[in-house]
């Protein structure tokens, strides 16, 4: 019986998805650029077109570089590639200022800016993923 709780539990906890309205939100917030960065990341588009309904986001190269490229594109990159965290708090849906912070804080030490903004990305899904 233990063991049975615990496999439900772990498969409860695991199975965590983001709900079809913060999927639907953050789709209308990345959808007027998606053309524009598939096309200079040059990823597959059902890449990008699929990954907020993946458990984890996509590591494709070019897929790092297409969420480089959203970010720029909602004015989170700064000219001088620092993340305005005010401007991804008024964006991005269910984001809130620990859990932001908490995500730039994880990813401070990257040195490659494409693949800092992808583990931002992806701890942003999983904290609201968890909330």
């Amino acid at each position: 019986m233990k063991l049975l709780l615990m496999c439900v539990f772990f498969i409860a906890v695991h199975a965590k998805k983001l709900t079809p309205e913060v999927i639907k939100t953050w789709e209308s917030i990345v959808s007027p650029h998606f053309d524009y960065c598939v096309k200079i990341t040059n990823v597959d588009p059902e890449i990008p077109r699929t990954m907020f309904e993946q458990e984890d986001l996509p590591n494709a190269e070019s897929f790092v570089c297409y969420m480089k490229c959203i970010f720029e594109k909602l004015s989170f990159l700064k000219p001088n590639n620092e993340l305005d965290q005010d401007q991804m708090l008024t964006t991005i849906y269910m984001l809130n200022p620990s859990e932001a912070s908490r995500c730039l804080a994880e990813s401070a030490t990257e040195t490659d800016i494409c693949k800092k903004i992808h583990d931002i990305s992806a701890c942003i899904v999983h904290r609201v993923e968890n909330d």
